[in-house]
C-alpha cells in the first residue's frame, strides 16, 4: 500500500483513497453577543448608584403592565447594549495582553445579558482548544474508514483519542469552511457513534448581582471581612475589580488546556432495550366483578321497605 503525506496541504493518499483536511488560516475569532439587557427598579434611598447600574434598563417608577414596561425597555435597551459592549471590549483587551502565542487556546463567545433575576446581569464565555474549533477551508475523506478519519482529523487538532473496533464503514464526505470538532460531531452520529470531548472546551458565567445576600443570610458563619460592615458588600465592588476576575478566570482555563492535552473518546451509541417479552401470551382473565360500595344515602324506612 502506498502512503504519502503532504504536510503543506495535509493530504494523505492511501493507494485510491484520500483524506484531506486542510490548516486553519487564521485565529479563531472571538464571536461577542449582547443579550437582553437587565432591568431594575430604581431603589428610593439610592444615593449613589453602583458601578453597574448603567449595564441595566433603570425604571423610574413601577411600569402600570407589562406592555408599558416592554416598551420602556426597548427604547433604554440601546444604551444599555452599548455599555455592556464596553464592558466586552475591556474584558477581552484584558485577556488580550496577558496571552502568549504558543497558547493552544482561543476565546470562542464572550456574552452578557439578563440573568434568572431580572436584575441581575450574567457575563458568560467559553474557552477552546484552538485547533479543534478553527475553521478550515475543507475538509474531505474519498473512500476511507471512519477509524482513519477519526485518527487523521485527531491528529490534525492535536487531540487523543480513543476508539472502538468493529463497526468501520468506509467513508466518502467533504465539507468547505468547517472544524474538526464540526466533522466530528456530524461524521460520528452518521454511523452510531458519538464523540465526548475532555479538556476541549470550558464555559465560564460571571454573575453581576444588583442586591448580592450575605453569607449570615444564609446561615453560614460570619466572614471576617464583614465583621463590622453594616451593608452588604458586593462580590465585584468596581469595574476594574470584575473586568480583573472575568480575565483571571478565562485565563485560568486557558491554562488548562495548555498543561493537559485535549482528547475524544468516541462511544457507542446504546439502543434503548426493548420491553421484555411475558412467555405465556394469552391475556389475562379479567377480573370478578366488585360489588357496589357506594354508600345509601336514602330514608332508612325506605330501604328497608324495598327490602321486604
Amino acid at each position: 500500500m502506498l502512503v504519502l503525506l503532504c504536510c503543506s496541504s495535509a493530504v494523505w493518499l492511501c493507494g485510491c483513497r484520500k483524506a484531506a483536511v486542510e490548516p486553519y488560516q487564521a485565529a479563531l475569532q472571538t464571536r461577542v453577543l449582547i443579550n437582553d439587557p437587565a432591568y431594575v427598579l430604581r431603589p428610593a434611598n439610592e444615593t449613589q448608584a453602583p458601578w453597574h447600574r448603567g449595564l441595566q434598563v433603570v425604571f423610574d417608577s413601577r411600569p402600570e403592565d407589562e406592555k408599558e414596561m416592554n416598551a420602556i425597555i426597548a427604547d433604554r435597551k440601546p444604551v444599555a447594549s452599548q455599555a455592556e459592549k464596553k464592558l466586552l471590549d475591556q474584558i477581552q483587551d484584558a485577556v488580550q495582553a496577558r496571552r502568549k502565542p504558543r497558547d493552544k487556546w482561543s476565546l470562542l463567545t464572550l456574552s452578557i445579558g439578563r440573568a434568572r433575576k431580572a436584575q441581575d446581569i450574567v457575563v458568560s464565555a467559553e474557552v477552546v482548544q484552538t485547533r479543534l474549533y478553527a475553521k478550515r477551508p475543507a475538509i474531505a475523506f474519498d473512500n476511507l474508514p471512519l477509524e482513519l478519519c477519526v485518527g487523521k482529523l485527531a491528529r490534525e487538532a492535536d487531540l487523543l483519542y480513543d476508539m472502538p473496533r468493529g463497526h468501520n464503514p468506509f467513508i466518502d464526505w467533504s465539507k468547505t469552511d468547517v472544524s474538526v470538532y464540526e466533522a466530528l460531531e456530524e461524521l460520528l452520529p452518521a454511523h452510531g457513534y458519538e464523540p465526548r470531548f475532555k479538556n476541549a472546551i470550558y464555559r465560564i458565567n460571571l454573575r453581576i448581582e444588583d442586591q448580592p445576600v450575605s453569607k449570615e443570610a444564609k446561615g453560614k458563619p460570619p466572614d471576617p471581612a464583614r465583621k463590622n460592615v453594616d451593608e452588604l458588600l458586593p462580590l465585584f465592588p468596581t469595574r476594574a475589580d470584575f473586568v480583573r476576575a472575568a480575565a483571571d478566570a478565562i485565563l485560568e482555563k486557558g491554562n488548562a488546556i495548555n498543561l493537559s492535552p485535549a482528547a475524544v473518546k468516541v462511544l457507542t451509541k446504546e439502543a434503548s432495550p426493548p420491553p421484555p417479552e411475558t412467555k405465556d401470551k394469552t391475556p389475562a382473565p379479567a377480573p370478578p366483578p366488585q360489588p357496589d360500595l357506594k354508600p345509601d344515602f336514602r330514608n332508612p324506612k325506605e330501604t328497608e321497605k324495598s327490602k321486604k
